[in-house]
């Protein structure tokens, strides 16, 4: 299962287009929803209207610099645009959610953590932090029991 970016509905990997450089191989949009932007845009070209793309262009900065590139990648990947993402960001008084250091304390901006099963976006993680929950598979089980590991094993055993 996926969720669209456009629609916001989940849906079946078969209702994506695939995309090989894409993250998991697919486009962000459903089949349907490409068809109709596809569609619009012929439209509006017919009418002399600026493409969708070209609007775009002027949301997420120019093509090719830093800010299009984490615009549109906050789009494709999680359904939000960077309006969003600072706004979060903000909430968080620019920390990261988990160890609380600042976003400024980072060579690269901070990870937008989501649940893989329902596509929620629960905050923003420095990249430690986040591939730490990867690792122990966004399991509290897991986590709790690293953390009792940690406390029984504080001085260490092979004294």
């Amino acid at each position: 299962m996926k969720i669209c970016t456009e629609c916001k509905i989940s849906k079946e990997e078969l209702e994506f287009y695939k995309k090989p450089k894409g993250k998991n191989g697919l486009h962000s949009f459903c089949k349907k929803c490409c068809s109709k932007a596809v569609s619009k845009r012929s439209k509006d070209r017919k009418l002399g209207l600026p493409s969708v793309l070209k609007v775009r262009h002027k949301e997420h900065g120019e093509k090719g610099s830093q800010d299009y590139q984490t615009s549109t990648s906050l789009k494709s990947n999680y359904g939000i645009t960077i309006k969003e993402y600072n706004k979060l960001l903000t909430l968080q008084n620019g920390c990261c959610a988990i160890c609380k250091r600042h976003h400024t304390e980072f060579s690269r901006r901070l990870d937008v953590d989501h649940d893989h099963k329902s596509g929620k976006i629960r905050g923003l993680l420095c990249s430690g932090c986040n591939r730490g929950l990867g690792y122990f598979k966004d399991s509290e089980q897991l986590l709790d029991q690293a953390s009792e590991y940690i406390k029984i094993n504080k001085i260490g055993n092979l004294e």
